[in-house]
């Protein structure tokens, strides 16, 4: 007998649904209040890209007498430094001004949007690295490239607070 298929699901697009928050302050990054994710600001609306923001798998390899091929067990786990890149504002009113470097805080993403009781929201503890600002002389936006440093263990799928 063949297993049950996974659930029929909604497919959908991120662009336009999933948000970016910056939230300061998150007393227990397992379990994020309405208020304090409230206190926070939605990146969302000049978010051009982002980079990384993935937890990773680390393998320990677990060769034996008995075969020629080497297994792997899970190991640990690990996020690589993330970036969000931004529109920059021609008078400098943009990103600078809420995550200048240095600064700790809270990368939320709740991927297909801010839908209280989905448990589609991840919890980056981060702190800025840098703010880089390419220049180009091609036909394009004007951009900041905000680097995080990932200072501590994400929260991955949680319950999205009402």
């Amino acid at each position: 007998m063949a297993p049950p298929p996974l659930n029929p699901h909604t497919r959908y697009v991120a662009k336009g649904r999933t948000k970016c928050y910056w939230v300061p302050f998150i007393a227990n990054i397992l379990a994020p209040t309405r208020t304090e994710i409230d206190a926070g600001i939605d990146l969302s609306p000049q978010l051009m890209s982002a980079e990384g923001w993935q937890i990773e798998s680390e393998a320990a390899p677990t060769p034996n007498l008995a075969t020629e091929f080497t297994g792997s067990i899970p190991a640990g786990t690990s996020a690589e430094d993330s970036s969000i890149t931004m529109y920059q504002d021609r008078n400098g009113q943009d990103v600078r001004q809420v995550l200048p470097r240095d600064t700790p805080g809270n990368m939320v993403w709740m991927h297909g949007g801010d839908i209280p009781g989905n448990p589609t929201m991840d919890v980056h503890p981060v702190r800025i690295g840098s703010l880089g600002k390419p220049v180009t002389l091609d036909a394009e936006a004007s951009s900041i490239q905000v680097n995080c440093n990932i200072t501590d263990e994400p929260a991955e799928n949680l319950v999205i607070p009402a």
